[in-house]
């Protein structure tokens, strides 16, 4: 490659210059999906102020079927007695659950918490007990706006074998 040729910042810059407004309206065009609403829309809440926002549905949990050291969770071998507390980290707000006594699985069907794409979403979920609770889990997860839209996201960790999460848009 000759000297002269080489691309430099200043060089791009110079060969830019005034080619701003024709640079983003094509990335706007290339990057349009078709039915998308563009972000000047008088229709998209963005473009209004207003943040898309979803309830979150606790629909179901369901526990592994001994503690991690391979332990039943009750002194007694029963199965756990679960209580989910579900908290958005980003905007406040939390929700417990009352305790489904002796289950591996419930379905709670309960609406907990309002997030929005990039809040950090934080699920505990608890074996319930006299004296000394005993953590099955917890995880915290990022909301991007994709599983949002999708209405539905599934998480497994620690000894949780599934909590089941619909997401709900909310239109004010």
């Amino acid at each position: 490659m000759q000297r002269g040729n080489k691309l430099t910042a200043s060089r791009i810059v110079r060969l830019t210059k005034g080619m701003l407004p024709a640079l983003v309206l094509i990335a706007g065009v290339v990057g349009a999906q078709p039915g998308a609403v563009s972000a000047a829309e008088p229709g998209n809440p963005v473009a209004q102020g207003r943040k898309v926002t979803y309830d979150v549905i606790l629909r179901t949990v369901l526990f592994e079927g001994t503690k991690a050291s391979g332990r039943p969770w009750d002194g007694d071998g029963s199965p756990p007695d679960l209580v989910v507390t579900i908290r958005n980290r980003s905007q406040g707000g939390a929700y417990r659950t009352n305790k489904a006594q002796d289950r591996f699985m419930h379905d709670f069907n309960l609406r907990t918490v309002r997030v929005g794409a990039g809040d950090y979403l934080e699920i505990f979920c608890w074996d319930k007990d006299l004296f000394n609770d005993d953590l099955a889990g917890e995880e915290t997860i990022r909301l991007t706006a994709k599983q949002l839209r999708s209405g539905r996201l599934l998480l497994m960790f620690d000894q949780v074998s599934c909590v089941e999460l619909v997401f709900r848009r909310r239109d004010r």
